[in-house]
């Protein structure tokens, strides 16, 4: 449901004092990306959020030592997003160093997790394109799952359908796989590609790749 004028205005307060209370820490440890306005997208909306200044460890994907989640490009947060369903809380976090993957060490990697219980359950991973926006920004891109088949990801076959009733991908920017890493031979499944700073994105899409794979992945909304 929409939020009220009032309740826009009570958010975008709580914003500003977060964004201050962020800005005031040492310089070197502020990582230029905002946090997201509160406002509506494809019926999502986000309308809470809170910093988490020293960041998480979280086992995955290596089970055996934890992974460091610290603020880089964007602030490490969790946040409340409101759907039809319920609300959802959700943390969001870029993995320290990144990884080595398609051909490219330290490649960035930006986790979407979902509070689950007394613990957290990743959804969706976004990593670093090798490509960047027309301004210089960093660009980050992950999987598009198959509604019909959600352990598979989608292909240019699909795209009609998916941007037909998939509100947030309807004008997204969607790109195969090879045409987003330089170092993937042969990658006909379809990623969707979102700037560093465009968190509800992210979030939004985490949501409904998690509810598309159920599997207990999401709890139940409050």
């Amino acid at each position: 449901m929409p939020l009220t004028p009032a309740e826009a205005d009570t958010l975008l307060e709580e914003l500003r004092d977060l964004l201050n209370r962020f800005t005031e820490q040492d310089p070197t440890q502020v990582p230029p990306a905002p946090l997201p306005t509160p406002t509506s997208l494809a019926g999502y909306a986000v309308v809470g959020q809170e910093v988490l200044p020293d960041g998480f460890a979280y086992r995955w994907p290596n089970r055996s030592a934890a992974t460091e989640y610290q603020a880089n490009r964007i602030p490490t947060a969790q946040y409340r997003l409101r759907t039809e369903a319920g609300e959802y809380s959700l943390v969001i976090g870029e993995e320290k160093g990144g990884r080595t993957t398609h051909g490219r060490s330290g490649r960035g990697r930006i986790v979407v997790f979902v509070r689950h219980g007394s613990g957290m359950y990743p959804l969706v991973e976004f990593a670093e394109a090798d490509e960047t926006a027309a301004d210089g920004s960093v660009l980050y891109a992950a999987g598009v799952p198959r509604p019909e088949a959600p352990r598979s990801l989608a292909t240019a076959d699909h795209l009609p359908a998916l941007r037909e009733s998939v509100p947030h991908l309807k004008e997204a920017d969607i790109r195969r796989a090879d045409e987003v890493y330089a170092g993937m031979g042969s990658g006909p499944t379809m990623r969707l590609i979102v700037g560093v700073t465009d968190v509800e994105a992210m979030l939004v899409h985490a949501v409904w790749v998690g509810q598309l794979r159920g599997g207990g992945r999401l709890p139940r909304p409050a």
